[in-house]
């Protein structure tokens, strides 16, 4: 990449260990270690505060921050899809005031983002089969859990 090219790519903002750039974004990297008990349930909750506490513009791309019902409605789904095994999953805010929820195992790869309460969007990557899907949902999140088990076989 050119001297010139590098200047003109500054980090905009940067928020647990996730670094948004004017090319692209990255998803912060968890511990694999860290798994859906204590040490899981505490990297999420300073993550959905950190995201909380955004405000408009908070990329430099006019972004919108996450409204409060979203965040709320998002956790509440989380409480009730992930298995007690599970490794928590990268939390990534979106620049439209969605909220993005990723695991990626060896068995498959996650994608969830809550667009607003009770709007959900789905994809889903089978690394055995190379089989894509995706899937929209308001309530009914058993889909959801049952995949979270599947990709976090012990």
């Amino acid at each position: 990449m050119s001297q010139a090219l590098q200047s003109d790519i500054s980090p905009l903002a940067v928020f647990g260990r996730v670094l948004t750039d004017r090319v692209g974004s990255s998803y912060p990297e968890l511990d694999p270690s860290v798994m859906n008990g204590e040490s899981a349930w505490s990297v999420m909750k300073a993550r959905f505060d950190e995201i909380e506490n955004l405000k408009y513009d908070w990329d430099h791309r006019r972004s919108a921050p996450v409204p409060f019902g979203t965040l709320a409605f998002a956790r509440q789904m989380l409480t009730s899809i992930m298995p007690p095994h599970a490794r928590a999953p990268a939390v990534v805010p979106l620049g439209s005031g969605g909220i993005q929820l990723v695991w990626r195992t060896g068995v498959g790869e996650l994608e969830i983002e809550v667009v607003k309460p009770n709007r959900v969007v789905a994809f889903y990557l089978d690394h055995g089969t190379c089989v894509e899907q995706e899937w929209e949902f308001s309530t009914n999140f058993r889909r959801l859990s049952d995949i979270l088990w599947k990709i976090n076989k012990v």
